[in-house]
């Protein structure tokens, strides 16, 4: 079972930011939920011409209290984040003008967060997977200036700086897949091929040192993770929310203003979006489902684990439309 805590929204924000963002970056750094960025549409919803915003807001919560801890460099969205020897890396991203390569640290330093610019991707990534080990970060896939990204790439602290290396082909080209790090082991599943407009529902493991790819089984409900957000707990992969695949392969196909516009204007629960938690256990690679919530059917939410607890922020209910609402989920 699931036990979700409303953790409300940081009263100190970006006009326009207590609407509700997603894809911002989120983690947790020394024991506190952290969220930076995300996108929204404030003023009027996209199928009726609103303009995309996107925000640098960097937000704790500590304990029950929100605040504005900091600003990014710039605003962006549609990043990874990852947390590695005690900071919290955002990585990639889009700033509604560009894809970005930039790559940021967040780090505790006497009582105060300090934001640091690291060195750059090797290629500008949105909308990829990302994962981390004790060793490393990893990000898998997504989108580049060029099309898909068909790259998995690492990144090691060598010295105090991020050095970034490709080191290995992906299996297909997937956008918006969910990864973890395990070992000596890599796993990702899609995701989405925007030029094929296909929707694999099937995962992959890397093994590090032969660089083989093998085809692992994909989400437990037979449906794909485009949309979802993942993040490691007590050694296993939680994923939450995502899109239904027969419901978004019918969205990315359509050719006409007539059908864009009703796909659009749907109502939330016609989109189907994923209310389970999910969780793959790498020692077993079996997938479990302990449970779900309404809450969770979102898209595109920032989500974080301290360990103990999960952070579920923003998202989308429906194509173009956020949440305000931010949980802290116990699973019991």
């Amino acid at each position: 079972m699931l036990s979700l805590q409303d953790i409300g929204l940081s009263p100190d924000c970006t006009p326009g930011y207590e609407k509700g963002v997603s894809a911002p970056f989120a983690g947790v750094v020394e024991g506190r939920f952290i969220t930076a960025g995300g996108a929204n549409f404030p003023d009027k919803p996209v199928v009726e011409g609103g303009v995309k915003k996107y925000y640098s807001d960097i937000l704790c919560l500590e304990g029950d209290q929100w605040s504005r801890v900091g600003q990014m460099l710039a605003p962006a969205a549609y990043g990874g984040s990852m947390s590695l020897d005690g900071r919290l890396y955002f990585v990639g991203g889009n700033d509604g003008s560009r894809i970005m390569s930039e790559v940021y640290s967040v780090a505790l330093v006497d009582g105060s967060f300090v934001l640091n610019e690291e060195a750059p991707l090797p290629v500008a990534i949105e909308q990829a997977a990302y994962a981390a080990d004790s060793q490393a970060m990893y990000v898998f896939g997504g989108i580049a200036p060029d099309g898909t990204n068909c790259k998995v790439l690492e990144g090691k602290v060598v010295d105090g700086s991020v050095v970034w290396s490709e080191i290995a082909d992906m299996p297909e080209p997937l956008v918006q897949p969910v990864a973890m790090a395990f070992g000596d082991r890599l796993y990702v599943w899609g995701g989405f091929d925007p030029a094929s407009k296909l929707v694999p529902l099937k995962g992959w493991c890397l093994d590090k040192a032969s660089g083989q790819w093998r085809e692992i089984a994909g989400a437990p409900d037979g449906q794909t993770f485009v949309g979802a957000s993942a993040v490691v707990t007590e050694g296993k992969l939680a994923v939450i929310g995502g899109v239904n695949n027969e419901v978004f392969a019918r969205g990315i196909s359509v050719s006409s203003p007539e059908e864009r516009y009703r796909y659009m204007t749907m109502e939330p629960e016609e989109y189907h979006f994923n209310k389970a938690l999910r969780l793959f256990d790498p020692e077993s690679e079996t997938w479990s489902v302990p449970g779900e919530d309404q809450a969770l059917a979102l898209a595109g939410a920032g989500f974080a684990s301290d360990g103990e607890s999960l952070f579920v922020l923003g998202g989308e209910l429906k194509p173009g439309v956020r949440t305000p609402k931010a949980w802290k989920i116990k699973i019991r």
